[in-house]
């Protein structure tokens, strides 16, 4: 949501460069501490002057977005290349047993971005083993009594765990399996530009029916 509200207030999210010096996340970490979300925020709204109201209370979407930032960049400077983090991503990415400590520790560094975040970052930079466990997909999986925890990190896991095992058994990544319970959940087949509204509660019905299971 962040991208998107933000990215629509200033002409596109791509015109940040003018503030992160180019998304340059060493200079960034230089110029900005942990605690300058403010800072960031004041930079913003003098050089890129954003449409629409601008809240500066702590829970607010801009000063949020900009811890998010910041965060971002001093995680980032831990590295001396985009190789560098290539390869502690991979130490974790290619053990099975460690992968979910990988956005667990990222969603750890960075504030605002939670577990699943943090997955769908690795999916979409080319860890194509990652799923998102987003919303549509733990309420399909506990609608179906595939996982059974109150607590939302768990949940988180158990839903990683749950798009391997189906991945393994189609012989195919967790980016198909998560692509295909994402485009039941949401009805977006934003490749053929083609909404045909939500259909998860229908997916939930019809496979109970089919396996015996009570609703």
């Amino acid at each position: 949501m962040s991208p998107k509200i933000i990215g629509e207030s200033i002409g596109g999210i791509d015109n940040l460069d003018k503030v992160l010096f180019n998304f340059n996340p060493k200079e960034v970490s230089l110029i900005y501490n942990k605690s300058d979300s403010e800072l960031l925020l004041d930079s913003i709204i003098e050089i890129l002057n954003p449409k629409g109201q601008i809240r500066k209370t702590p829970k607010s979407i801009w000063p949020l977005f900009c811890n998010s930032v910041i965060d971002s960049a001093h995680f980032l400077n831990q590295f001396d290349s985009a190789q560098s983090f290539y390869e502690w991503a991979d130490f974790f990415a290619k053990d099975e047993k460690a992968k979910p400590a990988l956005p667990l520790l990222i969603s750890i560094e960075i504030r605002g971005i939670g577990f699943p975040l943090a997955c769908d970052f690795l999916k979409e930079i080319g860890y194509l083993n990652f799923g998102k466990p987003d919303v549509h997909l733990k309420e399909i999986f506990k609608e179906l009594n595939l996982i059974d925890s109150k607590n939302s990190l768990q949940q988180d896991y158990q839903t990683l765990k749950l798009i391997d095992e189906i991945a393994k058994e189609n012989k195919t990544d967790a980016f198909e399996i998560d692509r295909v319970f994402w485009l039941i959940g949401s009805g977006e087949f934003y490749l053929s530009d083609l909404k045909i509204g939500r259909n998860r509660n229908d997916f939930i019905s019809k496979t109970k029916k089919y396996f015996n299971l009570p609703e």
